[in-house]
């Protein structure tokens, strides 16, 4: 490729990353709660800052904003057995709800960390890992959504999740 080819695509890419960062800038903020169930104990960081501490069962945190480019991090601890943890974000008016998967979470490489960048995720390379089987039933949260069960690769790890636009989804069951 030469140098006149390589100039517009650069041009290109960072126009793209420069509307992807106003996008993220300007979203609005949705407030709401995540709702949670765990076998046995998590610990929700949103940019840093824990919102949550969920025990054995089913939770939900206090209210606060979430927004798009928001970090979530989760500290995973299980103490017997296996372990799981579902996770869905409902709006308070209960028109939006964020659903999270495997798919949405990335595994930190180092549990004893409580936030991370944008840059730091791009690094990590493995995703949570989907429960399967009979422990990936039933579904525990009060709302019907997309989320599953995830878990990190031993019983005290740490995942982590950048918030997107596209996360977003009406809730049609209200």
């Amino acid at each position: 490729m030469t140098m006149k080819h390589l100039l517009p695509l650069l041009f290109f890419v960072l126009g793209l990353q420069a509307q992807a960062q106003f996008a993220t800038a300007t979203a609005p903020a949705i407030k709401g709660k995540f709702f949670v169930s765990v076998d046995d104990e998590a610990v929700i960081l949103l940019n840093g800052a824990q919102v949550h501490q969920a025990n054995l069962n089913e939770s939900e945190s206090p209210e606060f904003e979430l927004k798009a480019g928001d970090r979530i991090l989760v500290k995973l601890k299980n103490t017997l057995g296996k372990g799981r943890f579902m996770l869905l974000f409902m709006s308070t008016d209960r028109a939006q709800m964020v659903s999270f998967t495997a798919g949405s979470f990335k595994l930190l490489p180092d549990s004893t960390v409580s936030d991370f960048t944008p840059a730091d995720f791009a690094g990590f390379k493995k995703q949570a890992k989907a429960v399967q089987g009979e422990f990936a039933e039933p579904y525990m949260l009060p709302f019907k959504s997309s989320s599953k069960w995830v878990w990190g690769d031993v019983d005290v790890s740490s995942i982590g999740c950048i918030v997107t636009p596209q996360m977003f989804k009406a809730n049609t069951r209200k």
